[in-house]
């Protein structure tokens, strides 16, 4: 009896080691299994980041060559307009120096509304944006010096207001114009003084044979 209740402890003694032995053969396989799904994580991350930088690079890299070409197919395009601008710059200050001091207008000062250089001191701009920034500057500071010209020759010919319509955006130097339709306001600031009225036969007061 003695040798079977050895046996039986003994039995006992190593199914407790086994299932100890199995608990930490589990531990130790869930904390690498763990482990592992983490260092997979960060690689799938970690690849997904550089796919999706990759796309971003090829992306910019075929936007920036497609507005190279676009730029160079409109560049004689853009250019060319210089020869346009000059000559109408030429023929607006012609009539600006001629006509705005025989109508009584103040000459509008040129600087005020055109800049060139400024923007062609900026160091980190190469050659090539320097000269289309200056570029820019003349032409979009002509068409702007043009418009003011433009308007007080507008106010002192035809200060009239357009006829409202839908969608239709009036300039800003016809806010204080007359109302569309006001003949009595108009014929007070003709710039040569009223008409002389006609009588009921057609005929002006000069025009009428006296008796």
């Amino acid at each position: 009896m003695e040798i079977v209740e050895k046996i039986v402890e003994k039995k006992r003694e190593i199914e407790i080691q086994y299932r100890e032995g199995m608990a930490e053969l589990e531990r130790q396989y869930q904390e690498k299994k763990k482990e592992v799904e983490a260092q997979y994580r960060e690689k799938i991350t970690a690849l997904g980041v550089q796919y999706h930088e990759k796309i971003k690079e090829i992306e910019t890299r075929y936007h920036r060559q497609f507005k190279s070409i676009r730029n160079f197919v409109t560049w004689p395009i853009i250019c060319g307009m210089i020869v346009p601008l000059v000559m109408f710059d030429i023929c607006m200050e012609l009539y600006h120096r001629i006509c705005f001091p025989l109508y009584g207008i103040p000459l509008v000062v040129r600087k005020n509304y055109m800049r060139i250089k400024d923007r062609t001191e900026l160091p980190y701009l190469n050659t090539f944006d320097k000269i289309f920034c200056a570029y820019c500057g003349y032409a979009n500071g002509l068409i702007h010096y043009a418009f003011v010209i433009a308007g007080e020759t507008e106010k002192y010919w035809c200060s009239i207001k357009h006829k409202k319509y839908e969608g239709f955006i009036p300039a800003p130097h016809q806010k204080d114009f007359l109302e569309y339709g006001d003949k009595e306001s108009f014929e007070k600031t003709l710039p040569f003084g009223n008409p002389p009225k006609k009588d009921q036969t057609g005929r002006t007061p000069s025009q009428t044979p006296s008796q």
